[in-house]
Formats: structure tokens, C-alpha cells, sequence
């Protein structure tokens, strides 16, 4: 028989099992010592948000169904001991203490279909112990399935007039998958709820768990003890590596020896850290220099990624560009002159920006981007739905080049860099006035997420210093980058 009950005071919940089946000291802390975790970053609540937005879409690929979700006016029992076709968000629980809010239960010729969410384009591996915690959960309560599926979206679903739900999803059926781990959830399972029994921290020590499927939240307390210049910031080494290379006691990039086998890259790297010097190569840098054609425009693009599209022609997840910053030098040493755009909120913003972009760097002249594939994508992405401007956006692409290239080539590498060649790791090392703090808007993620509070309606305002902040950001980028390519050149005239 169904049962939805009151379950012990420590219940281990699907949300808890998933945290203790990555990492039980991360469900320790989760459970005893909450208050000692970070906050959800950015991108977690980011994700967390468009998982809400595409659950609630998918409820209406199930007409008739009902919601009993915890302010529902109607029992669970009594809704799926009922005629309704699908059940939305029954909380199930059993005598265990294991307990989960089930995102459909939709009833098949045999039985019901456990059907779990995801804002996705696919099924990933960790859906999978998610899926098989709910089937064990709702045959313990009793309940016949069928099948167990993970509804996803379809990324190659593109919008054309108002959303087609059934064009939109996909449902992936995984019960073959999830009857598989049946055994291992099980064994989990008891392990974690006799954690929780004793309340005792286990030991795990860091690995790569910490990092898959993603970041834990527990990494700021497991990690503290790893210090600045340790194996883990070598440049070009995998996780798997650096985790066998701390494993063997080797923690500070000092303690690397000379005979270890490392790719030349990162050699290079470990030989300059432990030497202190900063590694210069003036001839690569010269020649890199040298393939510049001036003027030099320097762009970057801020983008957005609705998990459902928003616009005719674009596809979930699909980048599109909302915003630009450009400086640009007529000749080397020369004023930089700036212009920008951002879209207003509401339409496509890529017709507009098109419309400011081509003009803006009509003519010869490389363009350059940091960490180029990017711009380059959006580009290209841009010629093939706007086939009228492919032409015009085509001219562009053999211009187009890349200002992470001597840093990709270790040409050009100070200790302040760490093994990272990102903007943000490069530009404050060679501009060290120049600096991201203070800024409201700070990386990629603020930027496409104060844009999608743009289109959800701000009035005036609020929306004015939004769009400010907006532009400060992706102008700040630019200026970098002309910070960057300033450095360069100076370090090469000091020969």
C-alpha cells in the first residue's frame, strides 16, 4: 500500500542521497553543519531555476493531470489511487526514512511511468542513480512501474510561432539502466542512513569526487588545506593526474620532481614555477605581433541560453548574442576608440546587434577575440539564420584571430597566472590595475543571467543601472584585452 507519511527526523531524501552518493562527508556537513557550506554559486541556481521553469512546461505534455505538490488541496493517496492520467509531484515515503518528490507519474497500460525532468539535452550519467533512488522508493510504497523514463529536452528542436511541447521533449526510457543500480542504490542507501544514525563526520579524503558531477559546495572546507601553488593549478594536466600526483604525497608544485613524466606543457610550467621566472619569448611574441593587421578590433560578445527557446529560430540552449563591446586601434600604440551595443529586452536581440556589428567592422582589419572558438561560433551561427547578412558576416570569419594564442603557446607566462590563460587570470598579471572588483555584473554567467531579469520585466528603475552594469562588464573585457596586447607589445620593444 502507498504510503505518505511522517518520516524519522533525519530522512534521507533524494536530494540527500545524491549528495551523499557523490560525497557522505558532503551530506554530513549538508544535514549537521549546513550553515558551514557555500552558497549556491551562480550557475547552481541558475540551473536549479531552468529545471523549475522546464518542470512546469512539461506538465502540459499530460493533459488531465493534477499536482500534488505540498499546497495541493488534495491527498496524494487519494490522487493516484484515482482516474487521473498523471500525477504531478507526489511526495512519496516509506518506513525506511527514504522519501522523494516525484516530478510525474503517468499511468501506462501496466502500470505507472516514473517520468523525472530535466532541463538537459540528454540523458547524463548522473541521472541515472537520481531515477533509480525513485524506482526503489515507489516500489517499496507499493506503487507498479512500468518503465522509468527521463524526460530531456530535444536540442534539436527549433521555435517557430508558440512552443510544440511534443517537439520540445524527448522521454528516454531508462528502466533497463536504473534496474541495473537497483543493488548498489540499496547498499548506498543503508550506508548513508546509518551516517545520519551515528551523526559522525566520515573520512573522505579529496579526489575527484569533489568535482563530478560538478563542484561541490563542501570544497571550500575539504580543500583548505591545500596551498596556493599546489599540483592542482598545473597547467595542461588532467584532474585524473593531478589527483595521482597529490595521492603520492606530491601537493606544492615544488615538490614535483625533475624525472616525473609530464606532457612538454606541463614541464614547462612546473620548470618555471619552481624557477620563480617568468618565461618570455620575444620571436614568438614578435611574430604574433606581425599577423596582425591594423585597424585591430577587439571583440567580445555576451550571449544567452534559454533552456527553452525564446525566440523563432533558435534552439534550447542556443547562443545567442545580446551584446557586444568593441575597441579598436587604427594603429599600434593608438588611442583605443570604443563602441558598444546592447539589445533592448523583448524582441531577437540578433537583428539589431547584427545591424551595429557589420558596420562597426566593415572593411580590412583583423578582429580579435580572447579565446576566439567563441566568437567565432556566434559568427558563424549568426551567418546560417541570417542568410541575407551571410555574405557580409562570411567576409569576417578569415579575419577573425585569437589574443589567448601566445599564452596557449607559453610564449608568455608570469608566476601571478598561476596555469590558468583565461582573461580574467592574464589581463589583472599584466595590467594589475585593472580589475574585475566592484563590478556588478563580473563574468559571462552574471551577464546572460541579468539579461534573462531583463526580459522577465524590470521597471525603469531597476533596469536602467541593470543595463549599466551590463555595459561596464563587456567593456571592461575589451579594455583588457587592449591592456593585454599593449603588454605584449612592450615586453617585445624592451628586447
Amino acid at each position: 500500500m502507498l504510503d505518505i507519511m511522517a518520516v524519522p527526523d533525519r530522512p534521507l531524501t533524494k536530494s540527500r542521497f545524491l549528495r551523499g552518493h557523490q560525497c557522505a562527508k558532503s551530506l554530513y556537513y549538508a544535514v549537521f553543519e549546513s550553515e558551514r557550506l557555500a552558497a549556491p554559486s551562480a550557475e547552481a541556481q541558475a540551473r536549479m531555476a531552468a529545471g523549475l521553469d522546464v518542470g512546469r512546461l512539461a506538465q502540459g505534455l499530460f493533459p488531465g493531470g493534477v499536482w500534488a505538490g505540498a499546497d495541493a488541496a488534495a491527498d496524494p493517496v487519494e490522487l493516484l489511487a484515482g482516474t487521473a492520467p498523471a500525477v504531478f509531484e507526489a511526495t512519496l515515503a516509506n518506513d525506511a526514512g527514504l522519501s522523494a518528490r516525484i516530478d510525474v507519474l503517468a499511468r501506462g497500460r501496466r502500470g505507472w511511468r516514473l517520468i523525472e525532468v530535466k532541463s538537459s539535452t540528454s540523458v547524463k550519467p548522473e541521472h541515472l542513480p537520481d531515477v533509480a533512488f525513485q524506482l526503489q522508493l515507489a516500489r517499496s510504497c507499493g506503487l507498479e512501474v512500468e518503465s522509468v523514463e527521463v524526460l530531456h529536452l530535444n536540442k534539436d528542436y527549433v521555435r517557430r510561432g508558440e512552443v510544440d511541447l511534443d517537439s520540445l521533449f524527448i522521454a528516454s526510457d531508462v528502466t533497463a539502466q536504473a534496474e541495473a543500480l537497483l543493488p548498489g542504490i540499496v547498499g548506498l542507501g543503508a550506508e548513508l542512513r546509518q551516517m545520519l544514525g551515528r551523526a559522525r563526520l566520515p573520512a573522505v579524503p579529496i579526489g575527484p569526487h569533489c568535482l563530478d558531477p560538478r563542484p561541490c559546495d563542501c570544497m571550500d572546507l575539504c580543500w583548505a588545506g591545500i596551498p596556493e601553488g599546489s599540483v592542482f593549478e598545473i597547467a595542461q594536466l588532467t584532474w585524473k593526474k593531478k589527483f595521482a600526483l597529490y595521492q603520492r604525497g606530491l601537493v606544492r608544485i615544488s615538490d614535483v620532481p625533475a624525472d616525473l613524466d609530464l606532457s612538454p606543457r606541463a614541464r614547462l610550467h612546473v620548470e618555471a614555477h619552481q624557477g620563480g621566472r617568468p618565461i618570455v619569448d620575444r620571436h614568438g611574441l614578435c611574430l604574433f605581433l606581425e599577423s596582425l593587421t591594423y585597424p585591430v578590433f577587439l571583440l567580445d560578445f555576451e550571449t544567452v541560453g534559454p533552456a527553452v527557446p525564446r525566440w523563432d529560430g533558435t534552439r534550447p540552449y542556443g547562443r545567442i548574442p545580446f551584446q557586444y563591446s568593441l575597441h579598436v586601434l587604427r594603429q599600434p600604440g593608438a588611442v583605443p576608440q570604443h563602441s558598444e551595443f546592447l539589445a533592448e529586452p523583448g524582441p531577437d536581440p540578433r537583428p539589431a546587434l547584427l545591424a551595429a556589428l557589420l558596420p562597426a567592422t566593415e572593411n580590412d582589419g583583423t578582429i580579435l577575440a580572447y579565446h576566439m572558438p567563441f566568437e567565432l561560433g556566434v559568427m558563424k551561427e549568426l551567418a546560417a539564420d541570417f542568410p541575407d547578412h551571410r555574405p557580409e558576416i562570411e567576409r569576417r570569419l578569415p579575419r577573425m584571430d585569437d589574443l589567448i594564442t601566445p599564452f596557449r603557446a607559453w610564449q608568455y607566462w608570469l608566476p601571478e597566472m598561476k596555469g590558468s590563460f583565461s582573461i580574467k587570470s592574464v589581463a589583472p598579471a599584466l595590467a594589475p590595475d585593472l580589475t574585475y572588483e566592484g563590478l556588478e555584473v563580473h563574468d559571462g554567467l552574471a551577464a546572460a543571467l541579468a539579461y534573462e531579469r531583463l526580459l522577465g520585466g524590470l521597471d525603469p528603475a531597476e533596469s536602467a543601472p541593470l543595463q549599466q552594469a551590463l555595459l561596464d562588464y563587456c567593456e571592461r573585457d575589451t579594455l583588457a584585452m587592449v591592456r593585454v596586447l599593449e603588454a605584449i607589445r612592450r615586453v617585445v620593444e624592451e628586447a
